[in-house]
């Protein structure tokens, strides 16, 4: 997500839609070893994610580190590893724009040689 200006300003990923649509109980930041204790249905999640329908995404952007234009590769994928996400955005140092994304997908295929 990028500001009017193009400057980064976080992520909005699959993770934060978990976020926006699993119950408080199972988000505790220490994990909790059984949630068998939740009976909520998928019918309740959809139902607590249609009442964010409406709520600015800025709300809810994961906020990682970030990359830039001279970051080395090897870098690149300790954040992956550390950040626990499957891409890291590419923002200019300068002016904070968002110059692009490193996937997964790229780097695998720097490491493999072949096009996925």
């Amino acid at each position: 997500v990028v500001d009017d200006q193009g400057r980064y300003l976080g992520t909005f990923s699959v993770y934060s839609l978990l976020k926006l649509t699993l119950p408080k109980a199972v988000l505790d930041k220490h994990g909790l070893d059984n949630v068998s204790f939740v009976t909520e249905h998928v019918a309740h999640l959809a139902q607590r994610f249609g009442g964010r329908r409406d709520e600015p995404v800025t709300n809810w952007l994961n906020i990682h580190e970030v990359a830039h234009l001279d970051t080395p590769a090897m870098e690149v994928m300790l954040l992956m590893l550390h950040g626990r996400t499957t891409s890291v955005p590419v923002v200019n140092k300068e002016n904070g724009k968002l110059e692009g994304i490193v996937s997964f997908w790229d780097v695998l295929e720097k490491l493999t040689g072949e096009n996925h």
